[in-house]
């Protein structure tokens, strides 16, 4: 495995073609160079003809601009959920350049369908990226992915109820109307927890020495906190659906969720016009407003290390992550980018949506780790279950973090 490489990048629905990937030289040309084949790997939605065909345009554009290499190309439909599953399946035929979530990286690179990152295109992804997006792909002291998009939540709001001052204030916001949250999903209770500095694998997300770290000083104001808020009608709980748009519909002025939904809200709301979008708002504990921070990740570009043109392979997957691209993927797909050039482009911050999931980014998110996670997944669930019930109160809420705590650091991280 060389280590120039460049990771991930995200896929759409299931692989409908078979695989031929790590590519193959096939005949001469007549200028002397032989055709090299690569396989790319990505979603549905990137090759569609109606959001521009992005995946095709940037790879064309990328053998214009490299006439030393006679390439042909052949695509893969996978989306960034599936590319797991579907490259260690069998990881010597899996398409040499791929698209994935990077909560997927450890995964794929203890199959080995990943190679690390050096030299340039590793300065480029530490230098052109937040710290935290970078981080979303380091893993054991290595970079194994190019980021092109965040992946993490912010809040929706009706701007007929709340006004950009009140959104600020998760306290603020429950005295004027009802606001959901999906008290059962470990996703996005994190964000009430390490907003009074409880922390997964220390600040960075990938110590594993410092575990989870939900101790009584940290996590037990918190878990009193969320025994208090589901007492309050205006605090409504996302149903196991996960299905918070709906509440839109029904009386709710406010829901904690992500771009993907967003034409589902404005057709909820009314209208765009009546859509606003803003970071995670402060919450007040034991008397002090702290910022929630939800859990960041990324999707990014991947090389196969199997990939028998691997100088090829990591030119194209840099490319495919490059600041040029990421601003055409905004354009047809309006994917929020994560390059630090395009963060403050007016352009772009002019979509609501990708305004705030650049901002939440940069404001109110921790790394999601890429290991040692299940523990708390496992747990998390019936634990907010519990406080939903009423079975956690105010007479044992200490007992019960405590008791959580020891579930979420049960499974040793290896």
């Amino acid at each position: 495995m060389k280590r120039k490489v460049l990771p991930l990048v995200l896929a759409g629905t299931m692989a409908t073609t078979m695989f031929a990937g790590c590519g193959t030289t096939e005949e001469k040309k007549a200028d002397g160079k032989d055709t090299i084949t690569l396989t790319v790997m990505g979603p549905a939605e990137d090759q569609s003809k109606d959001n521009g065909e992005w995946l095709q345009t940037q790879c064309k554009n990328f053998a214009k601009e490299h006439k030393e290499w006679n390439i042909k190309f052949k695509y893969q439909k996978t989306s960034e959920g599936d590319a797991k599953q579907v490259v260690t399946k069998d990881v010597s035929s899996a398409a040499d350049v791929y698209m994935f979530a990077n909560d997927q990286l450890v995964d794929l690179v203890k199959a080995g369908g990943l190679a690390k990152l050096g030299g340039e295109t590793e300065k480029y992804v530490k230098e052109s990226n937040d710290e935290n997006i970078a981080n979303s792909v380091k893993y054991e002291g290595h970079y194994y992915g190019i980021p092109y998009t965040p992946n993490a939540f912010f809040m929706y709001y009706d701007k007929r109820k709340f006004s950009e001052e009140d959104v600020k204030s998760l306290d603020k916001m429950l005295e004027k109307g009802k606001v959901s949250f999906p008290l059962t999903n470990g996703w996005y209770i994190s964000a009430m927890y390490t907003a009074n500095g409880c922390t997964f694998y220390g600040k960075d997300g990938a110590t594993k020495k410092d575990k989870i770290d939900f101790s009584e000083e940290k996590a037990a104001p918190v878990t009193k906190k969320l025994v208090e808020l589901v007492k309050n009608p205006n605090f409504v709980v996302v149903g196991d659906d996960g299905d918070s748009v709906t509440g839109l519909k029904n009386g709710v002025s406010a829901i904690f969720d992500g771009n993907w939904n967003y034409d589902k809200v404005a057709e909820a709301l009314g209208g765009e016009e009546n859509v606003g979008t803003a970071v995670l708002p402060t919450i007040n504990i034991d008397g002090q407003e702290k910022q929630m921070k939800g859990f960041l990740g990324s999707k990014a570009i991947g090389v196969n290390p199997k990939c028998k043109n691997q100088e090829v392979a990591v030119a194209l997957a840099k490319y495919l992550g490059s600041e040029k691209s990421q601003k055409a993927h905004f354009e047809t797909r309006k994917q929020a980018p994560v390059n630090k050039n395009l963060t403050t482009d007016k352009e772009i911050l002019g979509n609501s949506a990708v305004s705030a999931l650049v901002q939440v980014g940069e404001k109110s998110t921790v790394v999601q780790p890429l290991f040692g996670l299940q523990g708390y997944w496992d747990a998390a669930t019936p634990f907010g279950k519990a406080i939903l019930n009423k079975e956690i109160t105010d007479g044992n809420y200490k007992e019960k973090t405590a008791e959580f705590n020891k579930q979420i650091n049960g499974s040793v991280v290896k």
